[in-house]
């Protein structure tokens, strides 16, 4: 995979981590004439998925997630993992589990989002204090 494509690729999964219920609103706001394909719906061969998905986006939903792509890149290594590794599990979900959890983070306020941040990383700090120390 060149280095171009798997940067798009990031940058949509961060976008999509970060801000992809704005898309997906979109999508669930139309006809089902001019709604965009879902992602089960067009399930384009390896390397493609992406691209088509890149292609879909409006001007502001790419710039939206370059900005976050570099927010991506600026964090620490583990960060990065912890991320990728939620984002796994969250695709993992079934999609009525996923769709209401976007409807629950949708419904609250910028306030309430990062108190929950917060407590998410007081809960991984604790997590972190119990496990045993790493071998070398």
């Amino acid at each position: 995979m060149n280095m171009r494509f798997q940067r798009i690729l990031i940058a949509v999964f961060v976008s999509t981590l970060f801000g992809g219920a704005a898309f997906a609103a979109r999508a669930e706001n139309a006809s089902p004439d001019t709604a965009p394909a879902t992602a089960e719906q067009h399930q384009p061969a390896g390397k493609h998925k992406g691209a088509k998905r890149w292609q879909e986006m409006t001007p502001e939903q790419r710039t939206q997630a370059r900005e976050h792509f570099q927010r991506f890149r600026q964090l620490p290594p583990e960060e990065q993992t912890r991320i990728r590794d939620r984002y796994q599990h969250f695709k993992k979900l079934p999609p009525e589990q996923r769709k209401e959890l976007r409807e629950q983070w949708e419904k609250m306020s910028p306030e309430e989002r990062k108190a929950l941040r917060k407590k998410r990383s007081e809960h991984r700090m604790q997590q972190d204090r119990k496990l045993p120390p790493a071998q070398p």
